[in-house]
């Protein structure tokens, strides 16, 4: 059931909010994007230093084999901390792409709270008002008008994502399994946000993150070194040459599948063996149909560039 909204102002306010939260350029630097772009700019210098700590383990390995008795003591001691030194930064690591994933998950139930109704017709009505609202938000005139549409873009088009799967299995054209079994599954009920419901949490959350995450490799530095030009002082939002855009959504696409799939991920907090089980097993599918999102999004991107 969606929230109670009170209010146009307050209203408007939320989708600003919203927005913000997904890509903003601000000192804290909590929006989806900058977190992405903070993230590529550190992933040369983690890995280094992931690369670090393996060698060292490997070195202590082999030391440890090769040593006599009397070294044997304290090779043992140095090959436990170089484990340890390795599983903290593994677990920070971890924890950070958690982290990453409950703020993009967020996001995505406050968009189902805001545009999924009781009934088909007050979904659509609520997602329309969601649109409106971003349209008239957004500037038509002035040197403000291509950044404002940047920051909601992304907004926008989740919505449109997530009525076009509506249409979609009203109008019998899915064909994937997964998604047609977990439709079924929900039974056309809409259970409590605390509640697992398999067609909101396997399929509708997934594809809200592959649309909300579609362009996020264009913050990657090879995307920006395109986008921004060689000497970094072109317009980024000048039409791009046809070499220039295959380029960029080349790797703003290979980018955004390595983010979502390794610096965006869900962990299972529990202590049964079969819900485990279940959770990894459905993650996995869930990873694998977010690559598809973003695969049919860059074909469909890649077709109109060579239109």
């Amino acid at each position: 059931m969606a929230i109670e909204v009170i209010g146009k102002s307050n209203y408007s306010k939320q989708i600003l909010v919203l927005i913000a939260k997904i890509y903003d350029n601000t000192l804290v630097a909590d929006s989806v994007y900058e977190q992405a772009i903070q993230c590529f700019s550190l992933v040369d210098a983690k890995q280094k230093r992931q690369t670090e700590l393996e060698q060292q383990l490997t070195l202590f390995e082999h030391r440890r084999a090769q040593g006599a008795n009397k070294e044997i003591a304290s090779l043992e001691r140095q090959l436990q901390q170089a484990k340890a030194e390795l599983q903290q930064y593994e677990q920070q690591c971890a924890d950070e792409a958690l982290q990453r994933f409950s703020c993009l998950k967020q996001i995505c139930i406050t968009i189902l709270q805001l545009t999924q109704g009781e009934t088909e017709e007050e979904t659509r009505q609520l997602s329309a008002k969601m649109l409106g609202t971003i349209q008239l938000l957004s500037p038509t005139e002035g040197r403000h008008i291509a950044i404002t549409n940047q920051k909601s873009k992304h907004l926008y088009k989740a919505v449109l994502s997530l009525r076009l799967l509506d249409k979609l299995l009203a109008d019998n054209h899915i064909t994937d399994q997964y998604i047609l079994q977990r439709f079924h599954a929900a039974a056309g009920s809409y259970a409590d946000f605390n509640r697992y419901h398999p067609f909101r949490d396997d399929v509708q959350i997934p594809l809200l993150m592959a649309a909300l995450l579609q362009d996020i490799g264009s913050c990657h530095p090879q995307a920006q070194q395109v986008i921004y030009g060689e000497d970094g002082k072109a317009d980024p939002f000048r039409v791009m040459s046809q070499e220039e855009r295959a380029s960029m959504l080349q790797v703003s696409y290979s980018q955004s599948i390595r983010y979502t799939l390794e610096q965006i991920q869900d962990r299972y907090q529990g202590n049964s063996k079969a819900e485990r089980d279940f959770f990894n097993q459905n993650n996995q599918q869930k990873k694998y149909s977010s690559k598809i999102y973003l695969k049919a999004q860059l074909n469909l991107k890649m077709e109109l560039v060579t239109y």
